[in-house]
């Protein structure tokens, strides 16, 4: 399945290269074909690069609910010993 989710991205870009003026000049379609192999690692590693911030934000909401949580369980505590 890789393999043909490569192929597939090369196909795309090869497709814009030649024919929807993304700025990268290729004049024939083994030119657009080089670059978008060059072109495809990129995009994995963004990806994965996109990923990892979203676990990364994600580890951030919970650390901040938690932080949340024992706010207000101290808050709680605080009122309980001034009688309240």
């Amino acid at each position: 399945m890789r393999a043909f989710d490569d192929q597939l991205g090369v196909a795309v870009i090869v497709g814009l290269l030649m024919g929807m003026g993304t700025g990268l000049p290729a004049e024939t379609y083994d030119e657009a074909r080089q670059d978008a192999y060059r072109i495809v690692p990129r995009l994995d590693r963004l990806e994965s690069d996109i990923r990892q911030g979203y676990r990364d934000a994600r580890r951030g909401v919970e650390k901040v609910q938690e932080t949340i949580s024992l706010s207000q369980q101290g808050y709680r505590q605080v009122l309980r010993g001034l009688g309240g």
